[in-house]
Parts: C-alpha cells; structure tokens; sequence
C-alpha cells in the first residue's frame, strides 16, 4: 500500500518533509459508504476496515467510535480494546478520556478502568493542563467549575460555563459575558485575567491569541486582552489549533470554510462544505470529490456542491488532498 498526495508536482518534495517526517504516527479514521477505516499516516497504509456509525478526531492510540448506539474504543487495527458501552466516548487526552453513563459523564483510563465518577451533568477534557471543567450538581446549582485527575474541585462552580484550560488559560461565562481566567499551577490557585466583557469569545491555542466579539465587531486578542487583529466583516473566526498555528474561518458569503495562519493571512481559501481544526497537520474536511489542492475554481467548487458531488477526506497544511489506497 501506497501514501498518494494529489496535487501539483512541484509539491513533491515537500512532501517529503511535511508528511513522513512526523515524529510521531497518528491514526487517522475515516467514514464512508464502505464503513469506517483507520489510516496510517506516515506510510498511508490501511490498518483496519469495519462498520460503525460515528468515529472520533485522529488519535495517537485508541480511537472512540460508535457503533450500535453505543460508543466504545478500537485499536488501530480496528480491534475493540474497550467494549461500546457508553452514550458517549471522546478521544484520550492526558491519557484519560470523558465518558458518558446512565446520562452522567466521568473519565476512563487507557484500560478502560474508571478514574473520576460518573457524577457530572456534564465534563470537558484533561485537554492540555491538569484540569478539567465540569457542571455541577443541583447543590451547586448546575454551575461550572473544575476539577483536577483525581475528581477533586479545585475551582469552585460560580460560572454559567467553563472551558478546557489551554497553556494554562480558561474561557469562562458569567451570566451573559465571556473572561479569561489564569491557574498556577504552583500555588494551585485561579485568578481572573481578563474580565468579563465579552459576548463571544474563543479560547487560546498553539497561537496565543483568542477571538472574541465587542462593540459589533470580531477581534483577536492576546492574553493581556490587548488587540492583535481586527477582522473582516465577512469573516467569522474559530480557535487555533492546539497543535498546529493555523485556524479555521467561515466565510458568511459563501457560508464556506477556509484556514488562515496567525497572521491571519489565507493560507487555505474558504471552498469547504465542513471543516475542523488542524491536528499534528492534518485538518479532516468535506469537499467537492474532484478536489486535489488549493488551486480549483470557486465556481467549480459551488457546481459540485450543487450536484451533490461531495466527501470526507483529510488535508495537509498546504492544502493538499491526503488519498489513500490499497
């Protein structure tokens, strides 16, 4: 089996560098009318073939994925390491990972053993720190707070949402506003970084700048709350990856979504029907199936549209359809 990029020639030895030299391999699903499938991608071999309903973001190891109503994990060859028995499964992060149960949501561990109880309304993920945010029960009145790996609270719930830390920064929401808040890890103590003035807000990622919406108008923002880059009208803006220093934009003309860098220079014009975040170089999007790179016609793109002419696949930081084939 043979890893095939479809694009200009000229790539070709970049390819070299962009894709094979990744430190680390990721596995990468993906959903078609054959089922579901899980890709190497640094040979671009594929590891498995089997039918399921839903599956999880590329991983490092075991992958969620749903399948009679239930979601479990699989191994990259597509074994079930740990049985579908949940409402829901997300991807390891820190090497737990957030389940749901008799519509309460906890954390497992790589061995499917339970680590934080099935206790929360709801619970987001150990995504890059050591916390994780949580709604809580009745008694707190189903505020947010956030808990470390051991389920212990370590922020209170007084907040009508939370969000993942990232390097060490936390969207949250009191009543209808969004603020920055900052944890030390050494005093293991919370402090409020910018107030909450918001009324949309992102959260900071690879890139430490964060969008957010005041006076009418998108802005990004670094963590001081200093403004970095004023948008485009037509353009609204998501978070930057975690890994990778680009994020995903939609364009309200078109309704379509591109990438840009932080610059915010178009680096990936907007010709995609659904697109998410770059992981380790790889963005899973849905586009026009006669799609090869970045340099199709917009016009072309909206007549496959039209026609229902549209799939699933995987792009690099250039733009370049990742194809696979036995």
């Amino acid at each position: 089996m043979k890893f095939k990029i479809i694009g200009l020639i000229v790539f070709y030895f970049i390819l070299d560098t962009q894709v094979f030299s990744q430190d680390e391999m990721l596995f990468l699903p993906l959903k078609n009318k054959n089922g579901c499938s899980i890709f190497s991608s640094v040979s671009g071999e594929k590891l498995a073939n089997f039918p399921c309903e839903e599956m999880g973001k590329p991983s490092k190891d075991l992958i969620p994925v749903k399948f009679n109503q239930k979601w479990g994990y699989v191994n990259s060859y597509g074994n079930w390491i740990i049985p579908p028995i949940y409402e829901y499964a997300d991807n390891f992060y820190n090497d737990l990972a957030r389940v749901k149960k008799n519509q309460k949501y906890g954390f497992i561990n790589k061995n499917g053993e339970v680590v934080i109880d099935f206790k929360f309304l709801y619970v987001g993920n150990f995504l890059y720190d050591e916390l994780a945010p949580v709604q809580c029960s009745e008694k707190h009145n189903y505020l947010y707070g956030y808990i470390n790996k051991k389920g212990e609270l370590m922020i209170p719930c007084e907040f009508q949402s939370a969000y993942e830390f990232r390097k060490n920064i936390a969207r949250v929401r009191k009543w209808d506003l969004y603020g920055y808040i900052f944890f030390d890890k050494k005093s293991q103590k919370h402090h409020l970084l910018q107030n909450f003035s918001y009324r949309l807000a992102g959260d900071f990622g690879s890139v430490l700048i964060a969008y957010v919406l005041k006076n009418q108008g998108f802005f990004y923002v670094n963590p001081q709350g200093k403004i970095e880059h004023i948008l485009d009208k037509d353009i609204i803006p998501d978070d930057f990856s975690v890994t990778d220093p680009f994020a995903k934009f939609q364009n309200l003309k078109t309704g379509l979504y591109g990438f840009y860098d932080k610059n915010l220079k178009e680096i990936i014009p907007p010709i995609f029907l659904e697109a998410e975040t770059f992981y380790l170089g790889f963005a899973r999007v849905v586009g026009p199936k006669n799609y090869q790179n970045i340099y199709i016609n917009i016009s072309e793109v909206l007549k496959s549209y039209e026609r229902s002419e549209y799939e699933e696949f995987y792009i690099d930081t250039l733009g370049r359809r990742i194809t696979f084939a036995d």
